[in-house]
């Protein structure tokens, strides 16, 4: 009977000081949370989830999906959304997006639709599926209906878009004709002048060194040396004219994307 009773006096001495320590160290992944180390929040949350798998279940996770969220790891924050129904409506229907889930995005914006409080948020994600899916024309329906001029981040956010549809739609026919004829105008034309002016430089100094190798010995000879760069570089700022087109694109898209995700809570 002593035995017994000194068994349970040491379980529930364990069980109590576990309880203890899980206390003490969410109560510091809270501080680490609220000070933007979502690194350090993760580790201590993941440690209680493994130590005490029943410890603040729901808060626990809570705090590691807004952690991966804010580091912009959106698999892994939506993972730990996914626990949750009504809450964080908004957050996993952005890490859908971003994750190219549209279905359940748009399953998640029909469910925001319920309550007339989410009005601009929905209109700001289907801007975001608008925007992933290169949906221009969709972007004209949201814009006047979410976006306020008195905003200043607004206002940015609407003349981001502007522009991101204006580069969508700007031909590229023009520049890529103009790279057959004078190498680097392509370049030139869509606002890469830096690298238009180098690789006409390039592509000129191959031609001469060319000319020169072909008088100085043969044609053959130039052809055999010089002709695999001069072709190298020729066709290579012509593809880069697409390249480089759709990376100022990309760009524009992923600063948009930074401002959209500002007007939303990054924490909860």
């Amino acid at each position: 009977m002593k035995t017994l009773y000194l068994l349970i006096s040491a379980l529930l001495i364990n069980v109590l000081s576990l309880a203890q320590t899980s206390e003490e160290t969410f109560s510091k992944a809270q501080k680490m949370f609220n000070s933007d180390s979502f690194d350090s929040t993760i580790e201590l949350c993941k440690r209680i989830e493994y130590f005490a798998p029943d410890f603040k279940t729901d808060s626990v996770k809570s705090i590691i999906a807004l952690s991966y969220y804010s580091l912009k790891q959106f698999d892994k924050a939506l993972y730990y959304f996914s626990s949750f129904d009504e809450k964080f409506k908004i957050e996993k229907t952005i890490c859908y997006i971003l994750t190219n889930k549209y279905d359940l995005a748009q399953a998640g914006i029909i469910n925001l639709n319920t309550d007339s409080n989410n009005t601009k948020s929905v209109s700001f994600l289907n801007i975001c599926i608008a925007l992933q899916t290169n949906q221009l024309d969709s972007l004209d329906k949201y814009i006047n209906r979410s976006l306020s001029t008195n905003d200043s981040l607004q206002s940015q956010i609407k003349s981001q878009i502007v522009n991101y549809k204006k580069l969508q739609k700007q031909s590229l026919i023009i520049p890529t004709i103009s790279s057959y004829i004078i190498p680097g105008m392509g370049l030139m034309l869509t606002g890469h002048f830096t690298q238009g002016i180098n690789s006409l430089l390039l592509t000129s100094a191959f031609a001469t060194a060319f000319i020169g190798t072909g008088f100085a010995y043969t044609f053959w000879d130039a052809g055999f040396a010089i002709s695999p760069w001069f072709i190298r570089y020729y066709i290579g700022q012509i593809k880069k004219v697409r390249k480089m087109h759709e990376q100022k694109i990309a760009v524009l898209r992923y600063n948009l994307f930074q401002n959209i995700l500002l007007t939303f809570p990054s924490k909860s």
